[in-house]
């Protein structure tokens, strides 16, 4: 890193920071994100706008997009648009799909996950997707909350999560005929009951059977080719996907076809990066805003083929590394802790070395021995970190193309802005206090990527999204003399386990449902695999009191496990005490237990060094 090289500008009268190697990028305002995708051709991307630079798209003519791990099957562009195409026309008349209306993807990632999505948006729909381990109340607290301000056409899964499925849909009315599922997880011949347990005859169709039945009725196609008028796709929601936002249970962010169409034009002038005839594996979910933007948007429009990959099992993905030879690896923390730490066979890491080029990082910090553990095992591969969030339709700030992430850079940098990333940090002190270089505070983000929103939650909407544009992230950091964002620590509740957000409030609402809680408060607490992990303080109530606190924890933790999905359980472990801190107006004081758990901690370690010096 070049100490005379700085990437980011600051501008003391507006107190705005902005970057200094990229110029503002144009981003079309008339089309929806499937147009985007497949028609927006090389030659008119490298145009300059009226309203800023333009960017260079390699051609998609004749490329692999995706591909499926486990058979090798394979979709080109151009069988992505017919297949898209004929899911779209399936969709209008088999599901009713209409205009505003939400299809919910409750599945993991599979080949067809971008066709379903790209088919939605292509009917003028909206798309949801849900994390597929989720639990039926999860479900549907997510279909209960997106049902009140629109209409569910349908809900797109695969047999290992129809029962849940079927059971949140019931809680909606949303009947059976709703239900599709991916083509490649069931034959057509097999019926719905062996899945589910339902009376024989039930079935269940897939989308290759609506496209089929579609097909051979001959219908008039809809025309949905019409481009949008100017402006227009910054006021469509292409997604709805869950965040906790800076406080409080899980909202549905609205999400424009603008704000991923701009991230995705901001990622690819960032990166400056062809992969024509380059592959990533993508084992990151496509329902997380990292896997649906960076991973799957922004690299197939830089034909970057996605190996999909259901789930993530280590042994397996070291696999499909030297089978599939992907050049770039999208991680999030807890991976780069397996690929660093973990007894791995030295022939797989002279193949990682050899075939991988990129790492990048994503949805939490990397620690600083951890960056050097991976560079001393791989030294080859170039490890980058990003920066971003659902809010922002994920990233705004990352390792810059020519930079390598070293001992010289401190791996807590989330890198540097991306273009048209304007980004305020602001005194917590004094709201009103703008800060320069150096100087640590909350950072505020403005981006044409942003969100629209929080739906159907206008005080959420107005605390986050402030009236000047700029989104207040709860993130606490700053700008350095180089331009690099540091990210020092969250003012906001959430916590993040290995990647996926858990929100307290969630956990305390079903903690405070159990007979022997009279009140809870849950935080997080450092792991080096998974980042955080919840830990639980709970006050008893007269039937605890009266239980054995061992078996207490127990049945508590149990309690927890039996209705959220996994990375929710408590296992930074449950505490009880007697009483939760809080200020007068009844707010729970988070940092009071924080630093009560690190004290504890610190005194546990100065003991056990005591003892092991006698």
């Amino acid at each position: 890193m070049s100490s005379n090289l700085c990437y980011a500008k600051f501008d003391n009268e507006s107190g705005v920071f902005r970057s200094s190697i990229h110029p503002s990028l144009h981003a079309p305002t008339d089309l929806t994100i499937d147009q985007f995708m497949f028609n927006y051709s090389p030659q008119r991307a490298i145009k300059a706008g009226n309203d800023g630079e333009g960017h260079f798209r390699p051609d998609p003519k004749n490329q692999t997009w995706l591909i499926d791990s486990v058979t090798g099957k394979s979709y080109t562009s151009e069988q992505c648009q017919s297949r898209v195409e004929e899911l779209a026309q399936s969709f209008y008349h088999h599901l009713k799909l209409r205009q505003g209306q939400i299809v919910v993807i409750y599945s993991p990632n599979e080949i067809d996950y971008p066709i379903v999505i790209w088919a939605t948006l292509r009917a003028g729909g909206i798309v949801s997707g849900a994390n597929p381990s989720y639990t039926v109340q999860e479900l549907s607290y997510q279909l209960t909350s997106l049902a009140k301000h629109f209409t569910i056409a349908g809900l797109v899964t695969n047999p290992e999560s129809l029962r849940v499925a079927s059971k949140a849909a019931s809680s909606i009315g949303l009947g059976l005929d709703k239900i599709l599922l991916m083509s490649s997880q069931l034959s057509s011949s097999r019926s719905l009951s062996s899945a589910l347990d339902f009376e024989k005859g039930t079935k269940l169709n897939t989308i290759d059977e609506i496209i089929e039945r579609n097909n051979s009725l001959s219908l008039e196609p809809i025309n949905f080719n019409q481009k949008l008028r100017p402006g227009e796709n910054k006021r469509k929601v292409a997604f709805l996907s869950f965040s906790s936002g800076t406080t409080g249970l899980p909202k549905a962010v609205c999400i424009s076809h603008h704000s991923v169409i701009s991230n995705i034009i901001m990622i690819t002038k960032h990166d400056d990066c062809d992969f024509t005839g380059q592959r990533t594996l993508a084992v990151l979910p496509y329902y997380h805003i990292f896997g649906l933007v960076v991973v799957l948007h922004a690299g197939i429009y830089r034909n970057l083929t996605n190996v999909v990959i259901p789930k993530f099992n280590f042994e397996n993905y070291l696999k499909f590394i030297i089978k599939y030879k992907p050049s770039m690896l999208h991680l999030v923390p807890p991976m780069v802790v397996l690929l660093t730490k973990s007894e791995i066979d030295k022939k797989v890491i002279i193949e990682i070395n050899k075939t991988v080029k990129n790492v990048l990082s994503g949805a939490a910090p990397m620690k600083q021995g951890l960056v050097s553990g991976f560079k001393e095992r791989y030294q080859n591969v170039k490890l980058s970190q990003g920066y971003g969030m659902t809010e922002t339709s994920t990233q705004v700030a990352g390792t810059p193309p020519m930079v390598r992430l070293d001992n010289q850079l401190s791996s807590s940098s989330a890198g540097v802005l991306l273009p048209n990333v304007l980004i305020k940090i602001i005194s917590v002190e004094d709201r009103k206090k703008k800060l320069g270089f150096n100087e640590v505070g909350e950072i505020c983000i403005k981006s044409p990527s942003n969100a629209m929103g929080y739906l159907g939650n206008s005080k959420a909407t107005a605390e986050t999204f402030g009236s000047d544009g700029f989104l207040l992230t709860g993130d606490q950091g700053y700008i350095d003399q180089n331009g690099w964002l540091f990210v020092v620590e969250r003012l906001k509740e959430l916590i993040k386990v290995k990647g996926n957000q858990v929100a307290p409030a969630e956990l305390e609402g079903l903690l405070l449902g159990h007979e022997s809680v009279n009140d809870a408060c849950v935080i997080g607490i450092e792991d080096d695999y998974s980042g955080e992990l919840p830990r639980a303080y709970i006050v008893r109530s007269e039937i605890g009191l009266k239980e054995d606190p061992l078996k207490l924890e127990k049945m508590i933790k149990h309690f927890v496990s039996e209705s959220k999905v996994r990375y929710k359980w408590l296992d930074g472990g449950v505490e009880f005490v007697d009483s939760i801190p809080k200020n007068p107006s009844g707010k729970i004081l988070r940092r009071e237990l924080r630093k009560k758990f690190r004290s504890t901690e610190e005194n546990l370690l100065k003991k056990n060094s005591f003892t092991a010096n006698l």
